[in-house]
């Protein structure tokens, strides 16, 4: 208006005669002919020129005040690519007008409603767009970030194809099906990797749980040990100071009472020797590992030996000690001295549990397989069925009525079994026919021939009559 219709009026009361000359005010570059100096063209080219030029900054202008709204954003995202779309390079899914509803649904189904919320709730604050209606068509770019959070889970192929069944008119071509195999191959991988590592863990678990179990029950053991051990220690120890005082205290005693108590001071002494050279011998045992010497030696010698220096025990209990030795039997590797220590106590543990009217124990000898088996029963009252493991245990005795039943250390079979196992056999306790508990050792055969040079009467019984000599 003021540069074509403006000087139709010059000359008239508003406008005086030099307003086309001079410009208004007498400022030149203002004449409506030739504003801002531009001259050389016809009346309506230069006002259609600067019409055009004030309506399009008024445009830019007043647009670049405000955000775009979702249509608005909408129709310029098909508006850019409707040449690629035409030419088949767009590979944008988003095209269709897919509603909030959906694109919320298909997130919340992989990473959760509450996060697929938060997440569209604030990149539509960021884009000025309203997802609070579910019919409310989604903004091209809010596509986009979602896709962007379902690639973070599924990966970028899996997240595309799902968004495209929602937006509907997406059709998968030969690349995107190829690049969803692929990524699902390489998920099926990494899953079959974690299994693997799974499993590992597990087994590393349970054999971590395997060893504290084991750590926990040497540690109670341990501390059962100490307090038997310093029990057993202190009843001998009590009954010595006791008697001792008594004598101290009382120098007038009669000579039978004084030598009544003089013997309980020595046996009592003899008890506390035994308790610790067991244990010398058990610790001595525990540090010298699987027996490694060449010697031979024939079991059938070890068990009469043994026999013979228990004869007198079995005499004043007043119980038969009978032999039952096969021949011939092979020769065991192992050391002789060793092996008559297991025999002792396995007959001395006989004997103290053989019953006390007719008291029997009996040790056979005879060969099974390559190896040779020894075996003591007594005609006791046994053990029973739930303890027979229990009993080859440091200072673990069957609990008996009878208090001459604990006479021993409760270190015998211990040692024994220790000695067993160092010459590569195994013990073990069962029912005995006799009606009580039945010592069972069994040791590997030698690479030798069969013995015929032991001692003569190897196969007949011997027995070792109370009351007499064998």
């Amino acid at each position: 208006g003021y540069t074509l219709p403006l000087p139709t009026l010059a000359g008239g009361q508003l406008f005086g005669t030099n307003f086309l000359a001079e410009g208004p005010l007498g400022i030149a570059f203002l004449r409506p002919q030739a504003l801002f100096g531009l001259t050389g063209m016809d009346p309506l080219s230069h006002s259609l020129l600067w019409s055009l030029l004030v309506n399009l900054l008024l445009y830019v202008g007043v647009s670049s005040l405000g955000k775009p709204s979702a249509v608005e954003r909408r129709q310029a995202q098909r508006f850019v690519g409707a040449f690629r779309r035409e030419a088949g390079t767009d590979s944008s899914p988003w095209a269709a007008e897919t509603p909030v509803a959906a694109v919320r649904g298909l997130l919340g189904r992989f990473i959760g409603e509450e996060r697929a919320d938060r997440a569209l709730a604030a990149r539509a604050e960021e884009l000025g767009a309203d997802i609070t209606r579910d019919d409310t068509v989604a903004d091209p770019e809010l596509l986009a970030y979602a896709e962007k959070l379902l690639a973070g889970t599924t990966g970028a192929a899996s997240a595309r194809v799902a968004l495209a069944s929602v937006a509907s008119e997406h059709t998968l071509g030969v690349g995107e099906v190829v690049e969803l195999l692929d990524e699902t191959s390489r998920v099926l991988a990494a899953s079959r990797e974690l299994e693997e590592k799974s499993r590992q863990l597990e087994a590393a678990s349970a054999e971590l749980r395997q060893v504290n179990d084991r750590l926990q029950e040497l540690d109670r053991r341990k501390d059962e040990f100490l307090s038997t051990m310093a029990h057993e220690l202190r009843t001998p120890l009590t009954a010595i100071r006791a008697f001792a005082e008594i004598l101290h205290d009382n120098p007038d005693l009669g000579l039978d009472q004084r030598n009544e108590f003089l013997g309980i001071i020595a046996r009592e002494n003899e008890r506390l020797t035994r308790l610790i050279q067991g244990l010398l011998d058990l610790a001595k045992l525990e540090a010298e590992g699987v027996y490694e010497g060449t010697g031979t030696v024939q079991l059938a010698d070890v068990v009469r030996d043994a026999a013979e220096s228990m004869g007198q025990l079995a005499h004043s209990r007043g119980a038969l000690l009978e032999l039952e030795l096969a021949s011939p039997l092979p020769r065991v590797a192992g050391d002789g001295d060793r092996l008559v220590q297991v025999v002792i106590n396995l007959v001395s543990n006989a004997l103290r549990h053989a019953a006390t009217e007719a008291g029997r124990v009996v040790v056979s000898l005879d060969r099974r397989d390559g190896a040779v088996r020894l075996a003591v029963a007594d005609n006791g009252p046994g053990i029973p069925a739930n303890f027979r493991e229990a009993v080859f245990e440091r200072f673990r005795q069957v609990p008996r009525g009878n208090a001459d039943r604990r006479q021993g250390a409760g270190l015998g079979l211990a040692i024994s079994r220790k000695i067993v196992e160092q010459h590569g056999g195994r013990v073990w306790a069962e029912s005995s026919t006799l009606g009580g508990a039945r010592f069972v050792v069994e040791l590997p055969a030698a690479l030798d021939p069969p013995d015929h040079s032991g001692r003569p009467e190897t196969s007949l019984p011997r027995h070792f009559e109370p009351g007499g000599a064998p």
